[in-house]
């Protein structure tokens, strides 16, 4: 099966569309050739566990693997849970983030101007 023929959703999206995004898009899902389903679930975006456990189960209903029908996996229909643990890293980007680039610079500007300078030299004599 094409990917361009392939509808892609994720759990994030349902989400934000809302109760009649999510009834609009449906038929949709219903209607396309293969369906692909990430089932990436943030439960702010949320605005009750059973929710977002019927309508990951509506599209996972219609989820396909290669054009074919599937079982509906038995994640659809587990029990959800918020996680009060953050994915972000706590401490923030390393320093040598910011640091490393202008090393970097400040040695081509330095390598740049004795290179200069040498042709200058060779120039002059």
């Amino acid at each position: 099966m094409s990917l361009r023929r392939t509808l892609v959703r994720t759990t994030l999206a349902l989400a934000i569309l809302g109760a009649a995004g999510r009834a609009a898009l449906l038929p949709l899902l219903k209607a396309a050739p293969a369906v692909a389903f990430d089932t990436n679930y943030r439960a702010r975006l949320w605005p009750d566990a059973d929710v977002a456990r019927a309508a990951i189960e509506a599209v996972a209903r219609v989820a396909t693997a290669n054009g074919h029908a599937v079982a509906v996996p038995p994640e659809a229909r587990a029990k959800l849970q918020a996680s009060h643990r953050s994915t972000k890293r706590s401490g923030g980007p390393s320093v040598w983030v910011f640091i490393a680039p202008l090393l970097f610079v400040v040695a081509a500007i330095v390598v740049t101007g004795r290179l200069t300078a040498r042709r200058s030299r060779r120039r002059q004599a």
